[in-house]
């Protein structure tokens, strides 16, 4: 498709669906601030991932985590932020496990067995493996 139907195609989309990327664009404003300690970070996490996957995107990281973390350094001392210290909680590779995988299941028949309903994210790029 060239680029200029595909523009086409995309800004027809939006007009389209206007109510709904406003709506989108709302609750990405409301919410919660992330303190320096950390809080917010899940919360904002989650309206990331789930706006992202309303629209048929998937959250990725380029690299392993070590590159990702340097390259946002950089960024900060680039963009005049070096004052800002960076400080790294978890360190683990990006991984995921696919939903019909053995051990997921047995996960899910052993919160069934404690009378339980376990939350399934397909993807939590903040969970550790």
């Amino acid at each position: 498709m060239a680029s200029r139907e595909l523009i086409k195609k995309i800004h027809n989309h939006i007009d389209e669906k206007f109510p709904d990327h406003l709506e989108r664009v709302r609750v990405f404003l409301r919410q919660k601030g992330i303190s320096a300690i950390g809080e917010g970070i899940r919360e904002t996490a989650q309206i990331v991932r789930e706006l992202t996957a309303e629209i048929g995107g998937v959250t990725q990281y380029p690299g392993e985590p070590e590159e990702v973390i340097e390259k946002f350094k950089k960024h900060l001392i680039q963009k005049g932020y070096d004052d800002i210290e960076v400080m790294v909680r978890d360190n683990y590779t990006w991984s995921k496990t696919d939903f019909n995988e053995e051990i997921v299941q047995k996960f899910m028949a052993a919160y069934g067995k404690f009378g339980r309903n376990p939350e399934i994210w397909p993807m939590a790029p903040r969970a550790a493996p």
